[in-house]
């Protein structure tokens, strides 16, 4: 992760035709602006480890599951990041990230006291991903008699609904916890040319064929022109075309979920 926007903008001339406007770098030049948004396609779904956080592990700085209250801000998630120290790349833009993309599991401690300096976390448990409507049936229904209550027992299962997680069943009891996330790539308003890209060097020539291609769109050039076709060729023979590489965040979150298999034989019996 050595090279900014402004390397990718300014790179962009000899790779579309000589065209000296797409290149520069000012704040939301029309080089910048499809930079920037392929960018963010692509590091949407791209599980890239540069993008990767982990909330902080208690006892450090706790995030702490509440009794009865099944919702986790993302928000609250996002705010660990200015004063996690473990991961000082995030730390100068920590008021830039505004999302999460993916998540990899989320952790939960059931014993120990996760709020007294050196305390040790006994045991836990990993609460797995799954969609709205199960996660709805745990926290509202199947531990509870009453249709008004919360079912409230150890939780079991994390969703995404909004900018919000939410847990099934409700939290019995208060319980610290991680999560582990990929975030959203950030830019900034001003000063878009020295932003850092939280991706792998050999990344940046993907984002560049990604942003001619949306450049060569906005003029309306034909996509059997050269520029077009060699950018699409590009991107294509490297997996990463566009329409197959996009998915929606239901999909994205799913893909982490652990499975159990259990293999099944007929008994060997010798004829």
């Amino acid at each position: 992760m050595s090279y900014t926007l402004g390397d990718i903008v300014s790179g962009l001339p000899p790779k579309g035709g000589g065209r000296q406007n797409w290149g520069v770098t000012s704040d939301n030049s029309i080089g910048m602006v499809a930079a920037m948004q392929a960018i963010k396609e692509i590091t949407e779904t791209a599980e890239l480890e540069e993008l990767k956080y982990q909330t902080p592990v208690p006892p450090a700085q706790p995030l702490v599951l509440t009794t009865g209250n099944p919702i986790i801000p993302i928000a609250s998630l996002l705010a660990t990041i200015g004063p996690n120290s473990s991961y000082p790349q995030f730390q100068p833009y920590a008021n830039l990230f505004t999302d999460v993309t993916d998540q990899y599991d989320g952790w939960l401690w059931f014993q120990g006291n996760g709020f007294q300096p050196n305390a040790v976390n006994q045991s836990g448990r990993i609460i797995e991903y799954r969609r709205v409507p199960a996660v709805d049936m745990y926290t509202y229904g199947v531990t509870s008699n009453t249709q008004t209550s919360y079912g409230t027992a150890p939780s079991v299962y994390y969703t995404r609904f909004n900018q919000n997680y939410q847990i099934g069943p409700s939290p019995d009891q208060n319980y610290p916890f991680f999560f582990r996330l990929k975030l959203r790539h950030p830019f900034p308003a001003t000063g878009q040319a020295a932003m850092p890209i939280f991706a792998p060097d050999t990344w940046q020539q993907i984002f560049q064929y990604a942003a001619i291609l949306q450049l060569a769109k906005d003029e309306g050039i034909n996509s059997t022109d050269s520029i077009c076709k060699t950018a699409t060729e590009f991107m294509t023979n490297r997996g990463m075309d566009m329409y197959t590489l996009r998915q929606v965040q239901m999909r994205r979150d799913e893909r982490h979920n652990q499975r159990s298999l259990s293999l099944r034989t007929a008994r060997y019996t010798h004829a």
